[in-house]
């Protein structure tokens, strides 16, 4: 009978191991038949609610749901049963791996280990391998491998629920660590954290009641937020333009669908951009604050639209039968990010500014969605739920190097602070 681990163990003196090549699998008449780097499988469990260990792993395609992935099949460097404690011998030979395939910790990620190992039955059989496999607790959708991207510098704001309470975060882009702006009861926040371009401060969306949402400017210092459109209606993403001198966002106040304002932040005029039949949301300014990139929906489906800043010239970037949504201009204004399931599945998408050219960044079979740029345009910040929860990710702008940037479980909406707010 095989064991299995789901927690850290002290440490063993381990044999040297070698990792075998994908094709190194011995026909041994036990459980491990068949196991190997990059195999998914699920779970089999006895009348007890045991793992079964005595019914052949039920191997599945990994773009489909599956239980667990495995990482290596590690060969124990001796061919007398491994003397001492296996069950530590072996998490310490898996260790390394799983930092390997992850990219970090298995600690700090979403995932948790789930190392099988033989016992004396299987080892005389001629099984001398260990299994590093990767869990997320409930089925997930492909691969879970991610890179070692960092952002060093750089800070995302994103809205996380922690202890069951909807805040904003603030995720360390070097480190994953996160921070929270405050600490207060606005437990129903809604969507788009927004730097002031100079850093000072994030505007968010919060429920009043179940009618109602307003939006709030919380500066960064730890000062009390402040209410900067209140109610009557429901008032959500908002998008402060290059100079800090307007907010785009939109509200329902007019006639039951959300359509697209513009608050003269000096001012606190307010004037209507859109009067679309459907939802307008997403509002998004261009690096010149010249125009505002936005979604619309019609008949169901959700289309990527750009208006000049006053609210003229209308004209829809794209018409491919598919959800295309969250516009974000590309720093330099030449490209904008959003997400699609034009292909079957949400993935990051980026175009021409102009609408033409677009292609994916993603192509990963779980969710991937909310893009934002870094301020040079060098990284990509989204969320996907590749390990089984939503999480917050990196990569680079071309897609490479797609990494797991913290396993605290964000909602929605990363947005990178801007330079000045180093």
């Amino acid at each position: 009978m095989t064991l299995l681990l789901s927690a850290c163990l002290s440490a063993a003196t381990a044999p040297v191991p070698t990792v075998l090549a994908a094709g190194e699998t011995a026909e041994t008449g036990t459980w491990f038949d068949g196991l190997k780097a990059g195999v998914c499988f699920d779970d089999t469990y006895d009348v007890n609610g045991d793992f079964d260990f005595l019914t052949p792993a039920v191997v599945v395609p990994c773009d489909g749901p599956h239980d667990e992935e495995i990482v290596a099949r590690v060969r124990y460097g001796s061919e007398d049963y491994p003397v001492g404690d296996i069950q530590a011998i072996t998490h310490d030979v898996c260790a390394p791996h799983y930092e390997s395939f992850l990219g970090r910790a298995i600690e700090s990620t979403l995932m948790g280990e789930f190392s099988v190992w033989p016992d004396p039955p299987d080892w005389e059989a001629g099984v001398r391998d260990a299994l590093c496999i990767v869990s997320a607790g409930q089925p997930v959708f492909g691969t879970a491998a991610s890179a070692a991207l960092r952002a060093p510098g750089e800070t995302i704001a994103t809205v996380a629920e922690v202890d069951g309470i909807r805040q904003i975060l603030l995720v360390d882009g070097a480190s994953g660590a996160t921070a929270s702006l405050q600490e207060n009861d606005l437990t129903e926040l809604l969507t788009d954290p927004a730097w002031l371009p100079d850093g000072s401060a994030i505007a968010f969306a919060a429920h009043v009641d179940d009618d109602t949402a307003e939006i709030h400017l919380a500066p960064i210092d730890g000062e009390d937020s402040e209410v900067i459109v209140a109610r009557p209606g429901t008032n959500d993403s908002a998008r402060f333009s290059p100079d800090g001198t307007r907010m785009a966002y939109i509200s329902d106040v007019q006639g039951g669908q959300f359509d697209i304002y513009v608050l003269e932040v000096a001012t606190g005029e307010r004037t209507r951009l859109t009067t679309h039949a459907d939802r307008d949301s997403s509002p998004h300014w261009s690096p010149d604050g010249g125009l505002l990139a936005f979604r619309r929906r019609t008949d169901g489906v959700s289309d990527i639209w750009v208006m000049d800043a006053d609210g003229r010239n209308e004209r829809r970037l794209t018409d491919n039968g598919a959800n295309n949504y969250d516009p974000r201009w590309s720093p330099d204004g030449s490209q904008l990010l959003f997400t699609s399931d034009v292909a079957g599945n949400y993935d990051i998408w980026v175009m021409d500014a102009d609408g033409s050219d677009p292609r994916a960044l993603t192509t990963h079979p779980a969710a991937d969605e909310y893009p934002a740029w870094s301020s040079d345009g060098a990284l990509v910040a989204f969320h996907s739920d590749r390990h089984g929860g939503v999480s917050l990710w990196l990569m680079r702008a071309d897609g490479t190097d797609q990494s797991e940037l913290t396993g605290i479980a964000p909602i929605g909406y990363p947005s990178f602070a801007p330079p000045s707010a180093r």
